[in-house]
């Protein structure tokens, strides 16, 4: 993992120094990142893109998360951001025009003797393609689910417990089929307290229906 300087920012978003990666982590300094949602409205009855990731990870390794994330380096805007990290993690290339703006969220969490504190920008993208399609990074991402929207929305919010959901495994093991279905449960996803993954499955919802403006 890299130790790239980030812009430090106060809860506000306003910059105020520059740190290490690690350094932000340590100390607890709030930074931004992006967040972007893959949506595919064309698929059964509407998907949001999931991934889990790695083990590798110091930070929440293992747990299932937004579809693509990252830090912003010094200095960078956003939006070349969120295009950055979907070519990075995805293999998805596409001009900015493609992205679709849903807001601003802050997040703090501890994770063992890390603090991140966050400013995230969150984005969204329409893409209907397959699971298997998608060039993803095995060294950053362990799989990608695609998780019905209405079926998340349910378990989001507590109505039911569990979800049936397809997945594509970068890494197989032992040569186990790449692709599958799997069992999921809240505890296999990273934990928020403003309801974010079910106000992420209700913008699916409202991306299929075609409505032009939707944020979280």
């Amino acid at each position: 993992m890299s130790d790239e300087l980030l812009d430090v920012c106060d809860d506000n978003g306003c910059h105020v120094a520059e740190a290490t990666r690690s350094e932000v982590h340590e100390q607890g300094l709030w930074h931004k990142t992006v967040h972007v949602w893959v949506f595919a409205p064309g698929l059964g009855d509407g998907h949001v893109l999931f991934q889990q990731r790695s083990a590798g990870k110091d930070i929440a390794p293992g747990m299932i998360d937004v579809a693509v994330g990252g830090h912003l380096n010094k200095g960078e805007n956003p939006l070349a951001g969120a295009v950055r990290e979907l070519g990075e993690e995805l293999g998805l290339h596409v001009p900015a025009s493609r992205l679709r703006f849903l807001g601003v969220r802050q997040s703090a969490h501890r994770f063992g003797q890390f603090v991140d504190r966050e400013i995230q920008t969150v984005y969204g993208i329409v893409d209907n393609r397959g699971l298997e399609d998608y060039s993803v990074a095995a060294e950053e991402i362990a799989a990608i689910v695609h998780v019905p929207a209405g079926d998340g929305l349910e378990l989001f919010l507590g109505r039911v417990n569990r979800l049936v959901a397809p997945v594509f495994y970068s890494t197989n093991p032992g040569n186990a089929p790449a692709t599958g279905t799997r069992v999921l449960t809240n505890a296999d996803f990273l934990p928020s307290v403003d309801g974010y993954f079910a106000r992420v499955c209700l913008a699916a919802q409202h991306v299929r229906r075609g409505d032009a403006d939707v944020l979280l």
